[in-house]
């Protein structure tokens, strides 16, 4: 399969982030269900899940050096 535009893998990687990220964040909680609301863990879930906090993480790790830019 030849893939011309990045923007479909874009898609499934953020879904696939945003899914392990809820997953995680779901069973860590799971013990104290009454400390993590939905609306709490979402919250959680978006403050680890965007672009600044992914950049720099990627940065420190020396991951970019391997990401093709336009």
């Amino acid at each position: 399969m030849k893939i011309d535009d990045y923007e479909r893998l874009e898609f499934l990687g953020d879904s696939i982030l945003n899914f392990l990220i809820a997953q995680h964040y779901f069973t860590e909680s799971k013990d104290h269900p009454q400390d993590f609301q939905p609306k709490q863990l979402h919250k959680l879930k978006t403050s680890v899940v965007n672009n600044v906090f992914l950049s720099l993480v990627l940065v420190q790790r020396g991951i970019h050096k391997y990401i093709l830019f336009n």
